[in-house]
């Protein structure tokens, strides 16, 4: 009888723990508007890392839309941490801060546009199905004070607890890019980073609890 019950709780912890995983599976799974999923990052994305660095990323969900950049996340430090790296497209040769617009405002407007999609455990980003050729950037993000630890022409370093994120294009009603957490604030970094005319967008978070983000963490991984 007891071996009975004892194979019965050891089915149910099975089926608990089965169920449990295709539910993170299922979270944590990209959605996107036409294209492919794909198992590894182009030289082009890992050439940002210090090569250092790159044995310890984990490559976990990279899609390539059809219409846009190509979209990874990786998990980094035993999986405390997620990134996640986009490239912008960008026109002319404009300094960083001429480029890019930084606010604190609730600036966040899906305006019904349909999105590439990547969850973490903590939150959502969505990227817009199309990137234009892009001149100006409005970057927001809304919750408790932002702090700018590095800016000059070509790197732009930002650190927030946030409510959401969001990214515009060329004066854009529309959010091209956003992040909206699960949780009241979310520690997060965004990492902007020039090169000829492309424009690395990096964010950073923590993908478990009771795990921190010190400012600068991101900028430590990169060349």
């Amino acid at each position: 009888m007891r071996f009975i019950k004892l194979l019965g709780l050891i089915i149910v912890f099975i089926v608990i723990t089965g169920i449990g995983y295709l539910v993170y599976v299922f979270k944590t799974s990209p959605k996107f508007q036409g294209g492919s999923v794909i198992t590894k990052p182009s030289n082009q994305y890992l050439a940002v890392f210090n090569d250092s660095i790159i044995r310890n990323l984990k490559a976990d969900n990279i899609i390539k839309p059809k219409y846009d950049s190509t979209i990874c996340r990786y998990l980094y430090d035993n999986d405390n941490y997620v990134i996640q790296e986009y490239i912008i497209n960008i026109k002319g040769d404009k300094t960083l801060p001429d480029l890019i617009e930084v606010i604190d405002k609730n600036e966040l407007n899906i305006n019904g546009v349909f999105s590439n999609e990547i969850r973490s455990k903590f939150f959502t980003m969505n990227y817009k199905t199309i990137s234009p050729i892009v001149n100006y950037l409005k970057v927001s993000l809304y919750g408790s004070e932002i702090k700018t630890v590095i800016k000059n022409d070509t790197v732009l370093l930002l650190y927030s607890n946030i409510k959401n994120a969001s990214i515009e294009y060329n004066s854009s009603d529309t959010s091209a890019v956003f992040c909206r957490p699960n949780q009241s604030l979310l520690p997060i970094e965004f990492l902007f980073i020039k090169k000829k005319r492309m424009l690395y967008f990096l964010m950073m978070s923590i993908n478990r609890e009771k795990v921190s983000l010190p400012q600068n963490m991101l900028y430590t991984l990169i060349k």
